[in-house]
C-alpha cells in the first residue's frame, strides 16, 4: 500500500461514519416525533370529557339566578283572593331608609266585568280623598300587638295606589303601599285589605 493510499482510505471510512451516524440521528428524531404526536393526542382526548368552558357557563347560569335577588316579574310572596273576583299577589316587602316600609305587587281582574276600586277603601278615613285606591290596607304585627296604616302626604292623599273609578276587567297593574316600618326584629305582618283575605308577608331589608 502507497502513502497515497492510506490517507484516502481513511477519508472513505470517516464519509461512512458520518453517514452513519446522520441516520441513526433521523431515526431518533423520528421516533421522538412520532411518540410526541400520540402525548398531544392523548392529551386531547382526556381534555374533552372535561369540557371547562361549559362547566364554567354552567356554574355562570346557577350563580346568576342565586346572585340576582330582585324579585321576577310573576314572583309571589303572598296572594290575596278577593270577594269580587280581584286577586292581589304580593312580590315583596322591603323596608326602605328613613323608617319605611314598602309593599309591591299587582293587582289582577279576573273577571269579565269591571269592578269598582272604591270596595278597597270603604270603611277608612281616607275615602274622601283617595277614593278609588288601595288606601283600606293594613299591617299588623301580632306579637307587638300594633296595627300600621299606609301613610299620607301633606295633602292627605295615601302613598298607594289608585286605580280610577273603573277597573276594568281582565287586567292587571302594578300596585304599592308605604306603611310605617315595624321594628327592626319583626320579621313577618300581617297584610289586610278590605274584601280580601288576610295573608302573613315575609319582610326583607
Amino acid at each position: 500500500m502507497t502513502t497515497a493510499t492510506v490517507p484516502r482510505a481513511r477519508r472513505i471510512a470517516a464519509t461512512q461514519r458520518a453517514a452513519g451516524a446522520r441516520r441513526g440521528i433521523a431515526a431518533v428524531a423520528t421516533v421522538t416525533a412520532l411518540l410526541l404526536t400520540g402525548a398531544c393526542g392523548s392529551l386531547g382526548a382526556k381534555s374533552v370529557p372535561a369540557q371547562p368552558i361549559k362547566a364554567s357557563k354552567s356554574d355562570s347560569g346557577a350563580q346568576g339566578t342565586a346572585v340576582d335577588d330582585k324579585p321576577a316579574p310573576n314572583a309571589k310572596l303572598a296572594e290575596l283572593q278577593g270577594a269580587d273576583g280581584a286577586v292581589l299577589t304580593v312580590t315583596s316587602a322591603e323596608r326602605k331608609e328613613g323608617g319605611f316600609l314598602t309593599v309591591k305587587g299587582r293587582m289582577t281582574n279576573t273577571t269579565d266585568k269591571a269592578l269598582n276600586p272604591m270596595a278597597w277603601v270603604a270603611g277608612t278615613e281616607l275615602v274622601s280623598k283617595n277614593p278609588y285606591s288601595i288606601a283600606g290596607a293594613t299591617l299588623a304585627d301580632q306579637q307587638g300587638g300594633k296595627r300600621y296604616y299606609i301613610l299620607r302626604d301633606t295633602d292627605g292623599l295615601c302613598l298607594c295606589t289608585s286605580f280610577g273609578p273603573v277597573f276594568p276587567a281582565n287586567r292587571t297593574v302594578p300596585v304599592f303601599m308605604q306603611f310605617p316600618a315595624p321594628p327592626q326584629e319583626v320579621r313577618e305582618v300581617d297584610l289586610t285589605v278590605p274584601t280580601f283575605d288576610t295573608v302573613s308577608i315575609r319582610i326583607t331589608g
